[in-house]
């Protein structure tokens, strides 16, 4: 018993020793060492912003080193809202004070331009239009950007050259819009400028050229009353008077192109036949058209119906007029004439043949009413004589297929030079793209042209000019079968060629035109009035593909062809600014 007390009390006390003891807390490891962070690399600066090629441009002044107005005619037309008016403003400060160093035309460009007008003046048919046309393509774009300049507000800057335009210019067109221009910027000085000219010491042909041109003034939109009506006054007192007979042709012309009903009564009194035979016929051609006049149609009426004392000549003239007045009698006539049987074009008959120039006159002006006398000149003339063709050629220019044989009759005859090119267009109008292999073939080969007689004159074709009146045909069809031709006459050996051939790309609607735009973008052009043509004619056809063909990616890439800095400025910045 007492063991057993004994082992209790021994359990008890070990029990109560182990409950008061506190037991020992092990030791907390040590923390772990936290690894030391990186030092953050130093922050990459930040990439400087491209610089702006137009701010770089401008800053520079790089556009007063040359003066191109298909810039100018780009920046105040479609390009004005591409630029904040800030920078449009330098812009268009820093052409113009280039442009005023580009006034003065030098006596050399004169005798060039003035001789180009009379080489198309004498060459016949499309090769001489082509001639006429690729020699003033340049200069039209210098005339349009200084009537622009006026409206823009830079009238000051633009006068000298306006005033210049109407003294030199070789082209009568462009001198009448040079007067309109000028009218607008300082019709003082239009008025003054054209009144000096009307000095009896200067040449008939300086006086006439100045009452015309004072016409285009007095017509001008916005001429003043007080030049407007000493422009009239002068052109009535230059309308009478044996002393002014030298003058009475111009001065119907000057009233006809001022509009003023107060000419009527004074070109009536110039309708005789005592005034000479060209005096009148301007006189009646100015009443007719412009003045609608009812007494001079019907005198018309009798010329064009014949009888005693009018000739030949006085019929055709009649009709001619008739024709363009849209009149009955004139489409009678045509007809009338058309129909008669005559012997070939080359007949030995002296007697003045006016079939091919009603033929003309028919297509151009006559519309639905000339198919008609059209239809009857077809059917009087034989097989394969070239007035058939020609007849034939008008018809289908004016959608009717009745000659359609004779049409494909003619593209293949070798001797019939210009009518191949008309026949070819023609036939292009109904989708038929035959006559393409055939212009080629003119352009690329001198020896179809050196065994070719002229239809019109029966000498040698003029080889470069045929070549220009091909790319101006081409340009016309607008068929993507003739963009190769096109781009082979890019980089004929003459310039004027190479003129024709990228304006005619340019007058092409169809998108394959845009294959050919890099060449033609690059190319030489020679010079035109002492200045190089490149500038303009590379902005030309950039201006045209971004108007024409905006989304097309050959555009985009041309926009960074022409934006490259071995390009010259003047089509760069037109590039930079058309991909904004």
């Amino acid at each position: 018993m007492c063991l057993t007390v004994a082992c209790c009390l021994s359990l008890i006390t070990a029990g109560g020793t182990s409950a008061q003891t506190k037991p020992k807390v092990p030791p907390k490891p040590a923390p772990k060492a936290t690894p030391a962070k990186p030092t953050p690399p130093e922050p990459a600066p930040a990439p400087k912003p491209a610089p702006n090629r137009i701010d770089e441009v401008l800053t520079s002044r790089q556009l007063e080193q040359t003066y191109n107005p298909v810039l100018l005619r780009y920046l105040l037309e479609e390009g004005r809202p591409k630029l904040p008016p800030d920078k449009h403003k330098a812009a268009l400060d820093q052409i113009v004070a280039r442009f005023k160093n580009e006034l003065d035309i030098k006596p050399s460009a004169q005798v060039t331009a003035s001789l180009a007008t009379v080489l198309g003046a004498l060459t016949p048919g499309v090769v001489g239009e082509g001639v006429a046309a690729g020699a003033g393509s340049v200069w039209a774009t210098w005339v349009d950007a200084a009537n622009l300049l006026v409206k823009a507000g830079y009238a000051e800057a633009a006068t000298p050259f306006l005033e210049n335009c109407v003294k030199t210019n070789p082209y009568p067109d462009l001198r009448s819009r040079c007067t309109v221009g000028l009218a607008a910027a300082n019709p003082v000085q239009a008025m003054g400028l054209l009144t000096g000219l009307l000095d009896r010491k200067n040449p008939e042909e300086v006086i006439n050229t100045s009452l015309r041109l004072m016409g285009d003034l007095a017509g001008a939109e916005g001429c003043p009353a007080e030049q407007k009506e000493a422009a009239i006054k002068e052109l009535l007192a230059r309308s009478q008077g044996m002393m002014n007979s030298l003058y009475y042709e111009a001065a119907i012309d000057g009233l006809e192109r001022s509009r003023d009903p107060r000419a009527v009564d004074a070109i009536r009194k110039l309708t005789g036949a005592t005034k000479g035979t060209e005096v009148s016929r301007a006189a009646k051609r100015a009443l007719a058209l412009t003045f609608k006049d009812a007494a001079a149609i019907e005198g018309l009426r009798k010329d064009a119906k014949g009888g005693m004392m009018k000739t030949d000549d006085d019929r055709f003239f009649g009709g001619m007029v008739l024709i363009k007045a849209q009149d009955a009698a004139g489409f009678a006539y045509a007809q009338d004439q058309l129909a008669k049987k005559k012997g070939g074009f080359f007949s030995s008959n002296k007697a003045v043949d006016y079939r091919p120039a009603l033929v003309d006159l028919l297509v151009e002006y006559g519309g639905p009413q000339g198919v008609a006398p059209l239809q009857a000149g077809l059917a009087a003339q034989k097989p394969d004589e070239w007035l058939r063709a020609y007849v034939a050629i008008g018809l289908l220019e004016l959608g009717d297929k009745t000659g359609l044989d004779d049409v494909k009759r003619a593209l293949a005859n070798t001797n019939w030079t210009h009518t191949r090119v008309r026949a070819a267009e023609a036939l292009a109008k109904q989708g038929d793209t035959s006559g393409v292999p055939v212009l080629q073939a003119l352009a690329q080969d001198p020896s179809l042209l050196k065994k070719a007689a002229d239809v019109f004159t029966g000498k040698d074709i003029d080889y470069e000019g045929m070549r220009i009146a091909v790319a101006r045909a081409l340009g016309r069809m607008n068929v993507p079968e003739g963009v190769p031709v096109l781009a082979a006459l890019i980089a004929d050996k003459s310039a004027d060629v190479r003129v024709a051939a990228a304006y005619a790309l340019s007058d092409m609607s169809d998108p394959s035109a845009l294959d050919a735009y890099p060449a033609a973008l690059l190319q030489d052009y020679g010079k035109d009035a002492e200045r190089f043509r490149a500038p303009e004619v590379a902005a030309h056809l950039l201006r045209t593909a971004v108007g024409r063909f905006p989304q097309d990616g050959r555009t985009k890439a041309l926009l960074a062809l022409a934006a490259k800095p071995e390009v010259v400025i003047t089509v760069r910045f037109l590039a930079l600014v058309a991909s904004q």
